[in-house]
């Protein structure tokens, strides 16, 4: 029994023992951890304390992101995070900033960008939304013709017009109404500003009459005269060629409407235009242009080929207060047609008139028959000098725009604009991922439309921004449900070197007017 207990207490002492000991280097332990903790806090604060001193801006332009340590100590881009619409990746950077200094990185133009620091720092750079304020909306009329449509005046880039049915709306760059004009009838075919800012207004009836009227209107859109007009005009030509709208453009004094030009003052001279229809106009002439074909002599082709005629006009209050010619250009296409060829385009930019003629087949007989050819371009300067004629490469083109060096032609189909160079004498194909049917050269930039985007592009084809013209906030509604989210065939304005404006409209008769940044 002794024994036994002796057993016991030397086991209940081991047992003590133990226990203090782990009690120990449980204290140990937790004093160790307890430092730790105190160590990972103060080191966390220091951090703190350098996150809330690390700045960086960012800025963007042309596709090149360009980061600014402005900053009170130095900083270390670990890498760079690149948010798409459906996607994102991660760019690797691991580059160290002095106080100052600055990197450029290339980045994708409509990704959102994350720059995360070494210190955990993440600064973000956003692009602006497009389109960015919708300032006016209303339902599309029915008819088919009498849609809503955007105008510019080339004299007054603080202001545009959009036409609704039979009203015109001024509005200022910055999207506020300035006044509003309604003609009561029919609906707006053109807006045409002169430069001492009067407006004139032409509306027609088309499809139940061939009358309109020409409105005058004041600075404020006051009426101060309106004149009795008809809207179509019987061309010559082929049999089967249709009635056309009249020819309407305006210089910075006068607007030319089927033949008549009209100044402030009222009609001031006339031009007979039926057959001689409007190439183009810029602030002090109007080109006119003529096909002629050309007639076999004994069944052979004659080497010139048929006619193309291009005449500059001037209205001039001087030499008896009527129109003047200035000088014409002939160009000859070097084959026969007997169905002239069909003005695709034309525009006028830079000190040249640029016009795009095409070729269609066709058969006057069984045994007459004249097959299609590739589109003519035709270069002329503003003083009456051929610059360039000949047969473009391809089929298909729709539009046309210039900046007096370059020609950009839109091939749809393909996605592709192509541009002749008056300094290399070369065409040039390049891909823009879009099916642009109409190109502006404004601003120094060149702008590709289509119906859902328009991409911008430097002089060179360098792109600049993609503008997407379909956001699903400006759909239309009934019942709660949303409508057509893709609004279609939009109008487009370059209001001046930052800010476009852009009419939109979708299948469902809605129609938003937005001002966006490029």
């Amino acid at each position: 029994m002794k024994r036994r207990r002796g057993i016991s207490s030397i086991y209940g002492f081991i047992m003590i023992f133990l226990l203090s000991m782990a009690s120990v280097q449980t204290w140990s332990y937790a004093v160790s951890s307890m430092a730790s903790v105190e160590g990972a806090s103060a080191q966390q604060h220091q951090v703190q304390q350098m996150q809330s001193v690390e700045r960086l801006t960012l800025s963007e332009s042309s596709g090149n992101l360009t980061v600014s340590n402005t900053g009170q100590i130095p900083s270390t881009v670990q890498f760079l995070r690149l948010i798409g619409p459906n996607d994102s990746r991660t760019i690797p950077v691991d580059e160290t900033l002095a106080v100052g200094s600055s990197l450029v990185e290339a980045v994708p133009l409509a990704d959102t960008v994350q720059v995360v620091t070494s210190l955990g720092d993440v600064f973000t750079f956003s692009p602006p939304p497009d389109p960015g304020s919708s300032v006016w909306s209303g339902a599309m009329l029915s008819g088919g013709q009498d849609n809503a449509q955007v105008f510019q005046s080339p004299y007054d880039p603080s202001s545009f017009f959009v036409s609704y049915g039979p009203s015109v709306y001024s509005f200022s760059s910055g999207g506020l109404q300035q006044w509003s004009f309604d003609a009561g009838a029919g609906y707006v075919t053109d807006v045409l500003p002169i430069s001492n800012g009067d407006v004139f207004v032409s509306t027609g009836y088309g499809l139940t009459s061939n009358s309109g009227d020409l409105f005058l209107l004041s600075a404020g859109g006051t009426v101060i005269q309106t004149y009795p007009v008809r809207y179509m005009q019987t061309p010559g030509g082929a049999p089967d060629n249709p009635a056309a709208p009249v020819t309407r453009g305006e210089d910075s004094s006068y607007v030319l409407y089927d033949g008549w030009f009209y100044s402030e003052s009222g009609p001031f001279a006339s031009l007979q235009s039926d057959d001689f229809p409007l190439a183009g106009s810029d602030a002090a002439n109007f080109y006119f242009f003529s096909v002629s074909p050309v007639p076999d002599v004994d069944g052979s082709c004659q080497p010139p080929g048929n006619e193309y005629v291009l005449d500059s006009y001037a209205v001039s209050p001087f030499f008896g207060g009527g129109v003047k010619l200035n000088w014409q250009d002939y160009v000859y296409f070097g084959t026969c047609n007997r169905y002239p060829q069909q003005l695709v385009g034309s525009a006028v930019g830079g000190g040249v008139v640029a016009s795009l003629l095409a070729s269609p087949a066709y058969a006057a007989s069984p045994g007459e028959t004249y097959p299609a050819q590739d589109p003519y371009l035709v270069i002329v300067s503003t003083a009456g000098h051929t610059l360039y004629q000949g047969q473009a490469p391809d089929e298909g083109y729709s539009a046309l725009a210039t900046n007096g060096t370059d020609v950009y032609l839109a091939l749809p189909q393909s996605g592709q604009v192509q541009v002749y160079s008056l300094t290399t004498d070369r065409f040039t194909t390049y891909s823009i991922g879009i099916q642009a049917s109409r190109l502006v050269f404004d601003a120094g930039d060149l702008f590709a439309i289509s119906g859902g985007a328009v991409k911008v592009f430097t002089s060179s084809m360098s792109p600049v921004k993609t503008i997407d013209l379909s956001p699903l906030s400006l759909a239309s509604t009934k019942d709660s449900f949303l409508q057509e989210p893709a609004l279609q065939a939009p109008s487009f304005l370059v209001l001046n070197a930052t800010s476009y404006a852009a009419l939109l409209v979708n299948a469902t008769g809605y129609s938003s007017l937005v001002i966006g940044d490029y």
